[in-house]
């Protein structure tokens, strides 16, 4: 899914599970955020380990409080269980020691 089909999927989803509509700009734009500026334009760039990155920039940058670090915590969290493993992009976890292997 390209990031228009992501943010789309990401609104359907959060009506379909009943969400307040103010929830679901908080969430929409902390997704927003997100694809922004780690520059993601597809689905198959996402990998778990850049919500953990995008947490921890949001951590040092002291202008965030704690609740809107979590809010953007749970907002991804959303995004890569209920949108990008839901619709069968491929597993988004880190590498494996296989995927590793150097030919020899």
């Amino acid at each position: 899914m390209n990031r228009s089909q992501i943010l789309s999927t990401l609104r359907v989803e959060l009506r379909r599970k009943g969400a307040e509509y103010r929830t679901e700009i908080a969430i929409r734009q902390w997704v927003k955020k997100f694809l922004k500026e780690l520059s993601i334009t597809h689905s198959r760039q996402l990998m778990d380990w850049q919500a953990d990155y995008f947490i921890a920039n949001l951590k040092k940058d002291e202008q965030y409080p704690a609740a809107e670090i979590l809010q953007a915590k749970s907002a991804l969290s959303f995004l890569f269980e209920k949108i990008i493993k839901a619709n069968g992009d491929k597993d988004n976890s880190y590498p494996t020691e296989d995927q590793f292997r150097i030919p020899a």
